[in-house]
């Protein structure tokens, strides 16, 4: 009689159905990648027994800033009962933080930890209220504000003032070298092989984070052809975002217009991360390129090639500038 095949528990079931996203996400510090020295140093502070309670964890779009507000979380001893996340793109107003404020007063010692994603959509009365509970958060309460865009976040008085409340934790998106070897471990734990120079793209054009890498990673895996690979990857670069592909489609056309561009860069500005814009550009390029040899499109790489979030919109805007105009 043959016997029979062992049966797969619950959990290795969700397991193999897990996006690889989901199944690698960090857990603490130590399984995040990239911003050693500055994560270093975070940690540090909340090890201090005087250290501060409230941050602002600053970085570009999927670099890991809501993973690492739940990491410090857990590494602080709060549950998830007792961590309450915002989107302030939901909750922008006054009652929201009010809400918070009451709901400290009666945790009753237990480790509480708020964290308030998109921080950048809080309104002066909002900032106005977190003043007090961020200037002297009670031993067990800290407060993780995550943006990517600090500018806009301590914009006014009342952002100034909470500027001075709070730590900053400045995260920058992953290199490319970081992300290939992050890939080819996860490649070796799920026992498949992909070629290098499917990790390679993929590195190059996942904006600096170990997410979107993964979720591109997982996106292949189905498949054995290198060239298939290539294409559903190129394609999931160019369709990501129907706007920005609009303008890449504009920048590249044969007389590309500033009204337009400046237009839609307008657009962006409040909605949009700059350095999604850039790696979506550049892939673009990258692809009319392998396909043509454009030299426009090379000029355009040329443009672009350099991270523009210290530099923000202002770099995109002249990037945009420069790749419409002649090389001379």
């Amino acid at each position: 009689m043959q016997k029979p095949e062992k049966m797969q528990t619950e959990s290795e079931i969700l397991e193999l159905s897990m996006s690889l996203d989901l199944k690698y996400r960090p857990e603490d510090f130590d399984d995040v990648i990239g911003n050693i020295s500055e994560l270093a140093a975070f940690q540090l502070n909340l090890d201090k027994e005087d250290g501060k309670h409230a941050f602002v964890i600053q970085g570009p779009a999927g670099c890991g800033k809501t993973t690492l507000g739940r990491i410090a979380a857990r590494y602080v001893g709060a549950t998830k009962l007792t961590t309450k996340e915002l989107n302030t793109g939901d909750n922008r107003g006054i009652d929201t933080t009010r809400q918070i404020i009451e709901k400290m007063r009666y945790s009753l010692g237990s480790t509480q930890v708020f964290i308030i994603d998109e921080a950048h959509g809080l309104t002066p009365d909002a900032k106005r209220a977190f003043l007090k509970p961020t200037e002297e958060p009670p031993e067990h309460v800290y407060f993780f504000f995550l943006t990517t865009d600090p500018a806009k976040l301590f914009k006014g008085d009342e952002g100034k003032a909470l500027k001075r409340r709070l730590e900053p934790v400045k995260l920058t998106g992953c290199k490319p070298k970081e992300l290939y070897k992050y890939m080819r471990r996860i490649c070796k734990r799920e026992d498949t092989e992909v070629s290098g120079d499917v990790l390679t793209y993929i590195s190059e054009n996942c904006i600096g984070s170990p997410g979107t890498a993964l979720m591109m990673l997982g996106s292949v895996l189905d498949l054995e052809d290198e060239t298939a690979m290539m294409i559903k990857l190129e394609n999931i670069i160019l369709t990501d975002d129907p706007e920005v592909f609009e303008f890449c489609r504009i920048l590249f056309s044969r007389n590309p217009s500033w009204k337009k561009l400046a237009n839609m860069l307008l657009s962006f500005k409040e909605k949009k991360d700059p350095e999604e814009i850039r790696r979506m550009v550049m892939g673009y390029a990258q692809s009319v390129l392998l396909k043509s040899g454009s030299g426009n499109a090379a000029w355009v790489l040329e443009c672009f090639c350099d991270y523009q979030y210290s530099s923000g919109f202002p770099g995109i805007t002249l990037a945009t500038f420069q790749s419409i105009n002649s090389e001379d």
